[in-house]
């Protein structure tokens, strides 16, 4: 007598083994095509700091970077008019071939965002 389980894999098995070659293609297809959906999630979390984003005609790269790798300019800029603040985050901006750059600052409880061109100006 079979238990449940293997009644069940028989069965599954069974329904599997009467469908025709179009269905098991098409069946096929869409298991590869899963697979592929999820590795590519995974490849995508990998690369974890870089965001490309569509934005009409013009692409934005978005690459978070350490501090220390800002240029010269904008720290000289952020010590400058945001004393006492520390930088959270920092990312580089490129937009139709333009460097700028996004930082997150934070004091205490409070943060804010400001973004600097790539000689250190404060953008709006």
């Amino acid at each position: 007598m079979l238990s449940p389980e293997e009644k069940s894999g028989v069965l599954c098995f069974t329904k599997i083994k009467i469908m025709s070659t179009k269905t098991k293609s098409v069946f096929a297809l869409i298991v590869l095509l899963n697979v592929c959906a999820v590795a590519s999630a995974f490849v995508s979390a990998e690369k974890g700091l870089t965001n490309k984003i569509k934005i009409g005609r013009a692409q934005e790269q978005r690459t978070e970077i350490k501090a220390e790798a800002l240029p010269e300019t904008a720290k000289k800029t952020l010590n400058d008019k945001f004393k006492g603040w520390t930088i959270a985050k920092a990312f580089e901006v490129v937009k139709g071939g333009a460097k700028e750059y996004e930082v997150e600052l934070s004091m205490n409880d409070e943060t804010k965002t400001v973004k600097l061109d790539k000689d250190g100006n404060l953008k709006q």
